[in-house]
This record gives structure tokens, sequence and C-alpha cells, in this order.
């Protein structure tokens, strides 16, 4: 099989297996689906399984709250066992974001302030954003600090950083998910599940998800003509 080939039939594995589903109403109509975008997680901190299976449940509920559907892969790092899976060596599409979850020494080659939780890499003009870190470190000393679950705030967390992807550079709001900086006030709030994301984030991210589907659309159509 010819590289040419061999990408175009990569590209249409991951949408077939990735693009959303129609779902019937009650009324029996077919609403319009909430496209999907998928994440794939690189866990250099090491961070304890049941930790980040929650954290990923709670990220993915902030994010769904935004009408935002997820799917997750675990992918390898050096050191750890995961199993391999071929979305994590697939070319990255616009509807693919990596998260990478940093212990303490990997994040202060990262780090411009030490009050940072993460960073995420947004694209200029009409490109696409398609990597976030999270240093783990500032977890646990906030999950200390404020004797709450690690799993909640990193969760949370991942969901902000996704958030400046998909609502681009200066996103940062006075309310929600989005405040900054975290204090009391906004971990109370992940504790009660009402940590969200705006109704105008909502619609910004809901119309950025849909471009990059398009483009991930119009890359197919380009790959198999």
């Amino acid at each position: 099989m010819t590289q040419f080939f061999r990408n175009a039939s990569s590209m249409a594995l991951i949408l077939a297996l990735t693009s959303p589903v129609l779902v019937k109403s009650e009324t029996g109509r077919t609403s319009v689906p909430a496209h999907r975008i998928n994440i794939r997680v690189y866990d250099y901190a090491d961070v304890r399984s049941p930790v980040l299976t929650k954290a990923q449940s709670e990220a993915a509920r902030v994010l769904g709250r935004a009408g935002i559907e997820t799917n997750w892969v675990g992918c390898a790092v050096p050191g750890r066992a995961v199993e391999s899976n071929p979305f994590c060596t697939a070319k990255l599409e616009a509807t693919d974001i990596q998260v990478r979850i940093h212990p303490r020494k990997m994040a202060k080659k990262l780090m411009k302030h030490r009050s940072e939780f993460g960073l995420a890499f947004t694209a200029a003009g009409e490109g696409f954003g398609s990597y976030a870190s999270i240093f783990f470190h500032r977890v646990e000393e906030l999950s200390a600090r404020r004797h709450t679950s690690q799993s909640l705030l990193l969760g949370h967390l991942i969901a902000h950083e996704i958030g400046h992807l998909l609502l681009g550079s200066n996103s940062h709001s006075r309310s929600g998910i989005m405040h900054v900086p975290w204090n009391r006030s906004q971990v109370e709030r992940a504790l009660l599940g009402t940590l969200l994301f705006t109704r105008q984030e909502t619609e910004k991210m809901s119309g950025q998800v849909s471009r990059r589907w398009a483009a991930a659309e119009q890359n197919l159509a380009g790959l198999t003509r």
C-alpha cells in the first residue's frame, strides 16, 4: 500500500470510529449530532490510574455540559506501560487534542510563573490549537491546601486548558471555569459540580468544534481524490 493510500485509510478509519452518531429524541425526530473531539492523554507524571480515570470523567462531564463529546485515548510515554493505540501514532487532525500531564521537573521547564497550573498552545488566526500541558505538582499542592480530591481538580484543569484550545488566546473570564486565579470560590463550585463554561463560551466552542470537523473532513476528501 502506498503512503498516499495509507494516510487516506488511516484518516477514514479515525473519522469513522470517532464521528458522532445521530440520536433520535423522544419525539422520534433525529437530532443534530454534537461533534466530538479526540483527546490523546500523555501521562508523564505517572498519576495513579483511579485518579486519572476519574479526572477524565470529570473533564468529560464539564465539556459535555458545553455540548462537546469527548473520546479519550491513553497514549504510551517512556517508562510507563500503556497499551498501544493506533490513534496515538496517527497524524494529528483538526479534531485531535493532545493533553500532557507533567511532573514537577518537566513542568519547571515550561512554567513562566510559579502560579501556573498548565499551558495551552493556541493557534494564531484561523488555525487550531492542539497541545495542552498540565503541571501535576500544582494539582497536588492545591489538593493538599484545599483538602480536595486530586481527580476533581485535575479534571477541571484539563477542561480549562482544553477550553483555551477551543476558545483561542485571551480566553480567561471573570466567571466560570475560565476564571483566574482559582480561589476558594472556584474550588467550592468544582465540588458542587457548578464550575462550568459560560453560555457565550459554549457557543464559541461549539462553532470551533464544527470548524475543526469541517477541516478534518476536507482533509480526508483531499486525500481520497
